[in-house]
């Protein structure tokens, strides 16, 4: 199955679009560097989630998201040079390196979108509608992780929030979450900071219309082991304790939010 859907009782909805490495041996055979396959984007963040939020709905991938970044602004064929995408699959990882020795056509785009990108769309949207409908307004999270690509990832904040620029959320909300985080947490947290709105809040953040949307980018340094030459980093249970503690909070408290 090319995703994980557990549905939930209450208004919080927790997408984690990065979290899959599932891909089809054949399009594993067309990968410029095969062995990079085996690591989600987002490794580990699904086990850092698990069980803060019991009545939460949760949605994930379990595709790879080199077959489809679900999350993604999607680009045109025309900007493929530019921007490093095919409709939404990705031709340069995001360290710049390129992904593909025998890159996807625009027929393989259009096939891929329907297969990945489509259903995980269709079933944010359908889960959104259950839960504002018996709620009376929904709540998605989207959570990602974040790891350093630069000199300067040590002044990169331990937790990133976004809002659209405060267009996807309640004002109210976003601000007694950034009071509650920045008041309670050892984790350094910035809101609406540099980082770009992925395509779930973008998209689904109506909150004149009772959906209310964030990004939660969360730095793997928070909850890693240090990477070693050739090898990633692994969950290390002990760092990720005061981590959880807070997303805990984090999730409590969109849980029991009302915009009423």
């Amino acid at each position: 199955m090319p995703l994980e859907i557990i549905p939930g009782n209450g208004p919080l909805i927790v997408a984690m679009p990065y979290t899959g490495t599932n891909i089809r041996r054949e399009l594993v055979e067309r990968l410029h560097d095969q062995s990079r396959y085996f690591t989600s984007n987002d490794r580990y963040l699904d086990r850092l989630l698990s069980g803060l939020a019991q009545d939460a709905t949760t949605i994930r991938t379990n595709f790879h998201r080199y077959v489809s970044d679900v999350d993604a602004v999607s680009k045109g064929s025309e900007l493929r040079a530019r921007d490093g995408m095919l409709g939404v699959i990705p031709l340069i990882d995001r360290d710049g390196t390129g992904i593909w020795d025998t890159p996807p056509s625009v027929s393989d785009a259009r096939v891929w979108r329907a297969l990945y990108f489509a259903p995980y769309h269709a079933a944010l949207a359908t889960q959104i509608a259950r839960v504002r409908a018996k709620y009376g307004h929904a709540i998605v999270l989207n959570c990602r992780a974040r790891r350093d690509t630069n000199a300067a990832g040590s002044d990169v904040p331990d937790i990133e929030f976004s809002t659209h620029l405060g267009a996807s959320c309640a004002v109210s909300l976003s601000m007694k979450l950034a009071t509650l985080v920045k008041s309670s947490s050892a984790h350094s947290v910035t809101f609406n900071g540099q980082l770009r709105t992925g395509l779930t809040t973008r998209q689904y953040g109506r909150p004149k219309a009772n959906t209310h949307a964030f990004d939660m980018d969360v730095h793997e340094r928070c909850y890693l082991t240090e990477e070693r030459e050739g090898e990633g980093g692994h969950y290390d249970a002990e760092k990720a304790g005061p981590l959880r503690e807070t997303l805990r909070e984090v999730m409590d408290h969109l849980s029991r939010w009302t915009p009423y």
